[in-house]
């Protein structure tokens, strides 16, 4: 089992996403909604009774899950939802953690601090970046000047698409991704690939899948 953490803003849908990918690929995937600003809750349909884990579109989705028993579950992947804070001991939990950000200048800022308190790899996801503005260079300098332990960067291009699907699924619920753009497709075969060690065409084949709207 590995667990997959991702914190910062605006990663509700990349964890939404990478669970409906790996859940095509063949594998038992848990979510969880650790956050504060709970997100999730409005993206994911659900009965009216409250129960203590939804299942949608095979995936097992639940909020609030106390960190010491994430373990104890029997899934190939879990991937945590941590809003924009993180506690040491959630950071201890996952195998792979991943900061989620707007380019704006306070967020790196922010973002710097926080990777440099942890001491820990972590990949870096910097969302609706615009290529006309500024040098992708000129931001992740604000991040690697003091060795803020970047594992893996990736620049996510501003998408009109990207964005509209990422609000609209908190009011009409999540329904798949095969409106998302290229970009974050190809960062998520990358994200994949990278957690679970697969073939490339293993990886394909599940994106495939998850576009259609298909379940393993």
């Amino acid at each position: 089992m590995k667990i997959i953490g991702m914190f910062g803003w605006e990663q509700t849908d990349l964890c939404i996403y990478l669970a409906s990918i790996l859940e095509n690929m063949g594998y038992h995937v848990l979510v969880i909604d650790n956050s504060r600003e709970e997100t999730m809750d409005c993206c994911i349909p659900k009965p009216k009774q409250e129960l203590h884990t939804v299942t949608y579109k095979n995936v097992d989705y639940r909020r609030h899950l106390t960190v010491h028993l994430w373990k104890d579950e029997a899934y190939d992947f879990i991937i945590v939802d941590l809003g924009n804070q993180i506690s040491g001991e959630e950071a201890a939990v996952c195998d792979e953690l991943f900061f989620v950000t707007s380019c704006d200048r306070r967020n790196l800022e922010n973002a710097k601090n926080i990777m440099l308190g942890m001491k820990r790899p972590m990949g870096v996801i910097i969302r609706n970046f615009c290529s006309d503005t500024l040098r992708p260079e000129r931001i992740l300098a604000t991040l690697e000047s003091e060795n803020c332990f970047v594992m893996e960067r990736f620049l996510l291009p501003f998408h009109v698409g990207d964005e509209s699907v990422r609000v609209r699924m908190q009011y009409e619920g999540y329904d798949g991704i095969c409106h998302i753009s290229k970009a974050l497709e190809r960062m998520l075969f990358t994200i994949c690939s990278m957690i679970t060690e697969r073939e490339a065409h293993f990886v394909i084949q599940g994106i495939r899948r998850a576009k259609k709207g298909e379940c393993y």
